[in-house]
This record gives C-alpha cells, sequence and structure tokens, in this order.
C-alpha cells in the first residue's frame, strides 16, 4: 500500500499541477477565498477523521474511480504511517492546473503542517481545489514529508 501511496504522490506533483512559464502570469479562475474556505473545511474533515464528508467533497473523476474501500484504505494507510493528527496550520496556496483524462482545470492547491500523535512536525497535507460546475471539489489529498527538509514556504 506504500508504494500505491507514493505512486498517487509522484502522479499527482508531476502530472496534477501544471504552471508554464505561459500561465505564470495569469490568475486561476478560482475564487482565491472561495477555494481558502473549501479547502479549510476539508483539513477540519481530515483532522477530525470525517471521511464522509471528505469524500462528499471529492471531485467526480476520484470517486467515480476509486471505490469508497480504497480511498478509506488511502486514509487509514496515512494514518498508520504519520498518526492521528492533533493540529493542522495554513502554510501557503498554489495556483495552476489540473490536466488528466477530461482535460485541463484551473487548480490550487493548499498546502497545511500537521502536528500528528506520530510527529509533532514533518508532514503536510495539501489539498487540491478544483472547480466543479458551480461548486468546488477536491482533485486530491496526501499528507507528505520531505526528507530533505521543507521548501521555505512551508516553514
Amino acid at each position: 500500500m506504500k508504494r500505491f501511496l507514493w505512486f498517487l504522490l509522484i502522479i499527482a506533483c508531476i502530472f496534477g499541477c501544471n504552471r508554464s512559464a505561459q500561465d505564470a502570469g495569469s490568475s486561476s479562475s478560482i475564487d482565491y477565498q472561495q477555494a481558502k474556505q473549501f479547502s479549510d473545511e476539508f483539513a477540519i474533515d481530515f483532522l477530525h477523521k470525517n471521511k464522509q464528508k471528505m469524500i462528499a467533497k471529492l471531485d467526480p473523476s476520484v470517486t467515480q474511480n476509486m471505490s469508497q474501500s480504497q480511498i478509506d484504505s488511502v486514509f487509514d494507510t496515512m494514518l498508520s504511517m504519520a498518526g492521528t493528527p492533533i493540529e493542522i496550520t495554513y502554510k501557503s496556496s498554489e495556483e495552476g492546473y489540473k490536466i488528466n483524462v477530461g482535460g485541463k482545470k484551473p487548480l490550487r492547491k493548499f498546502w497545511y503542517a500537521v502536528k500528528t500523535t506520530k510527529y509533532p512536525k514533518g508532514y503536510y497535507l495539501f489539498v487540491e481545489v478544483v472547480p466543479n460546475g458551480k461548486s468546488l471539489a477536491s482533485t486530491g489529498f496526501f499528507l507528505a514529508k520531505f526528507p530533505m527538509g521543507a521548501p521555505p514556504e512551508l516553514q
């Protein structure tokens, strides 16, 4: 299962958020405040281990390709690896585009420092937010660890 999680993280990082030089000057069509509120609510659901609310916030592209038991398994593996989250603190955001089979969507990715029962620091939750019709949805979330040290914007 750890290999699967690392695979998902690598795919998300490589293909999920693409910001080319051409896009660098343009802004995402997702309102920052709305996306931040959505992401904060998702992070609070993660903190309280409310899987049902988190699943309800996932983009159909995720829920149509993964069963609830697969999503539960990813969540449970993250918790067994890092420990139960006890505190989450917003750190930074990025904007770019989510590219998948369905095409290219504007994306905002929010990063949070996570204190867990196993680790007082060193883990970071990211939440990807994309438009979903007239509302917002998450195309991915993950607890990441940076073995060589977190980037300055996350410290």
